[in-house]
């Protein structure tokens, strides 16, 4: 029942029928029970879903709860999602967070790491450490599983700025990456 009202909620074409939709998902949501078939995938579902119906702080809690628990990559997942809502909403755990996405970015597998040092480079740009945002950056200009390549450039080209290169930061604002 969880499965089909967050696809009739995600598939949802417009506005009133997306509230519509939110309310049997949230329903759904209440009458959960874990379903052995799932699994951890059904956590990281159930996350989604509160986090999409506006409720990040219910999907932190059940994050927080089964990180220990859960297979990596749904770890890696959930891991990602947590800090990035510590770091957002909640002022008190932005160290934690950036200690979680430090952990992730240091592993090599999936593309939950890409997306940690991703993170950690936005946040090394908005903290104006330029020369840590741009060490995480080029760890991401490799990787072949990160799409995103135009803000990758513009948050490098932001760091080449704090770092008074103007060169290398018109070199990324343009999309042409540093030399």
């Amino acid at each position: 029942i969880f499965l089909d009202a967050l696809a009739r909620y995600r598939a949802a074409g417009d506005r009133r029928q997306a509230q519509h939709q939110g309310s049997e998902l949230l329903s759904a949501m209440l009458d959960f029970t874990d379903d052995p078939i799932l699994g951890d995938v059904a956590l990281v579902l159930l996350g989604q879903a509160y986090r999409e119906l506006g409720m990040p702080d219910r999907m932190a809690e059940l994050y927080e709860k089964h990180i220990p628990t859960a297979k990596a990559a749904l770890a890696a997942e959930m891991s990602y999602s947590l800090a990035d809502y510590w770091y957002t909403c909640v002022v008190g755990k932005r160290k934690n967070a950036k200690m979680l996405l430090a952990a992730l970015a240091e592993r090599d597998d999936g593309k939950w790491p890409t997306q940690a040092r991703f993170r950690l480079a936005q946040i090394a740009v908005g903290e104006e450490r330029p020369k840590d945002c741009l060490a995480f950056a080029g760890r991401v200009l490799d990787a072949k599983n990160f799409t995103d390549r135009s803000a990758l450039l513009k948050v490098m080209g932001q760091a080449y700025e704090q770092l008074g290169d103007f060169r290398q930061a018109a070199r990324c604002f343009a999309g042409k990456g540093p030399e």
